[in-house]
């Protein structure tokens, strides 16, 4: 598999901070959302406000959709984009020209403005690159965690083949059963 890119990385932990499957939300409240920021962005600001931490929370699920886009092939829906965009504004992307002359970013984050903004330039920089093509997002819809596909075809559809792979594999099977059952009884009637 190798190893995940760090900036890669960055995103996913982002991503991740919400676990559908279990129901838990890092970002719930004010509070998680403070420590999430100081352990993974060296965050040294004052506490995020409710509305603040209610953007993160926008952003992360906006970015959740961009990533699981870009993975199957489908088309954004208008509304989402204008959403996301809509809240995008709000971040300005701290960008510096690096020593070596490179686009980067400036230094830690001082307000929670800041923070986002950084997380809008590592997805935007992890854009630049062929990292984000292997971030990807569960296809299992009860699932939806973000991971990196390190395999060498870079096809992976589910974080997990032993679980949401198999799971999906048999829900599929199920309903093809039910098909070919229901398509049964219709032809004996």
């Amino acid at each position: 598999m190798g190893t995940v890119p760090a900036r890669a990385a960055r995103i996913i932990a982002f991503l991740n901070t919400r676990d559908i499957d279990l129901g838990q939300d890092t970002f719930k409240a004010s509070a998680g959302f403070a420590t999430w920021l100081r352990q993974e962005r060296a965050f040294t600001g004052p506490r995020p406000s409710e509305e603040e931490t209610e953007a993160a929370r926008v952003l992360r699920e906006g970015f959740r959709d961009v990533v699981a886009w870009h993975g199957s092939g489908d088309a954004p829906p208008i509304h989402e984009l204008d959403r996301l965009n809509a809240w995008l504004v709000r971040y300005p992307v701290p960008f510096a020209v690096a020593t070596d002359g490179f686009l980067d970013q400036l230094q830690p984050a001082r307000t929670v403005a800041d923070a986002l903004g950084a997380l809008v330039a590592e997805v935007a920089l992890c854009q630049a690159s062929p990292v984000w093509a292997r971030v990807k997002v569960c296809q299992n819809p009860d699932c939806r965690w973000a991971y990196y596909d390190g395999s060498h075809s870079a096809t992976q559809k589910w974080c997990s083949m032993a679980a949401c792979g198999n799971r999906m594999k048999a829900r599929r099977h199920r309903a093809r059963r039910r098909s070919v059952s229901g398509h049964r009884d219709q032809k004996e009637r």
